[in-house]
């Protein structure tokens, strides 16, 4: 449940806050942890568990990331957010769903939709509830840890969200 509603906390940021900024590197996100980022040939088969020209798997069967940290900083006059959920898990599933899950157990459910980026240093995540995409720049993606962030920017505020997920 805590896993859903940062993930629609996160997309209704994102939906109010309009202009979203694509940033190249890791740099660009102060605060965000960064590490190994994997070549890209391999990126899919880290993130989704399996090779990326066999045959679709289940969401039972997908690779599961056990979420971390989720946070908003602002550069406004805005308190900064910690969003982070306890035992909650996330797989990227082949299909193209964004799928959660509470507990290791748990009934898997469609959180969004997501995607590579053409280069894959970004993963595109569609909110249907919002019906809109929100572009998030790898700052690390290797087989243990995956963190992601953007940013979104209006009227001189600046909102930074990011996640972490780990195996």
């Amino acid at each position: 449940m805590k896993l859903i509603k940062s993930f629609l906390i996160l997309t209704l940021l994102c939906t109010l806050l309009s202009c979203s900024e694509d940033e190249a590197t890791p740099e660009a996100f102060p605060g965000v942890p960064s590490g190994e980022i994997a070549p890209v040939e391999e990126r899919y088969e880290i993130l989704t568990g399996a090779v990326e020209s066999s045959a679709r798997l289940s969401s039972s069967t997908s690779k599961w990331w056990k979420h971390e940290v989720s946070k908003v900083s602002f550069t406004c006059d805005q308190p900064d957010l910690d969003l982070s959920a306890t035992n909650a898990y996330i797989s990227f599933d082949t299909s193209g769903e964004l799928m959660g899950r509470y507990g290791e157990t748990g009934i898997p459910y469609k959180v969004a939709t997501w995607k590579f980026s053409t280069d894959k240093t970004q993963v595109i995540i569609y909110s249907d509830m919002f019906d809109r995409e929100v572009t998030f720049t790898f700052t690390e993606l290797n087989n243990e840890s995956v963190v992601y962030a953007s940013k979104q920017s209006e009227a001189g505020c600046t909102a930074t969200t990011w996640e972490k997920f780990v195996q």
